[in-house]
């Protein structure tokens, strides 16, 4: 019977467990040592990995692995404060990626060649600079675009 053996790879600052894998064979891992730039610590093979992944993080400091909230949004990320903290980067970036593709679905409505009415079209123009504003009229506890009330489209 071959013997398996679980690890979990951890950022090195954060302590975050970025992935857990099974091996048969340990001789390219120690405990508290570094594959590819991540710690190795062994795990209890029976264990819950995506628990463990999601509501721990190995302390650095203590040496030991200890309990999280779980993520309360994927724009935050565990940090070396250990704790969640928003990455506004990523959120700003995304929300601007889904703003952008609602302005670039309606940008025909501005051509000077568009079948549009002129009070369709300023309907219309409305519309996108709402969509234009929306990055600058953020709430302070916006911390992810899920759900949004995105300006309503002219019809």
């Amino acid at each position: 019977m071959t013997t398996v053996y679980d690890w979990a790879f951890c950022d090195k600052d954060t302590g975050n467990i970025e992935y857990i894998m099974s091996v048969n064979d340990t001789s390219s891992y120690s405990e508290g040592g570094f594959y590819n730039n991540l710690l190795t610590l062994p795990v209890e093979h029976d264990s819950d990995h995506v628990k463990l992944m999601n509501e721990s993080y190995f302390d650095v400091d203590d040496g030991a692995f200890k309990t999280r909230l779980k993520q309360p949004t994927r724009y935050y990320k565990w940090s070396s404060n250990k704790r969640w903290e928003l990455d506004t980067t990523q959120l700003m970036a995304e929300f601007r990626e889904e703003r952008n593709q609602k302005l670039g679905m309606c940008d025909w409505t501005q051509g000077p060649d568009s079948p549009l009415s002129s009070d369709k079209k300023t309907e219309w123009s409305t519309y996108r600079q709402a969509l234009r504003d929306t990055t600058s009229n953020l709430k302070d506890d916006f911390d992810t675009p899920d759900g949004f009330a995105w300006p309503t489209q002219p019809s």
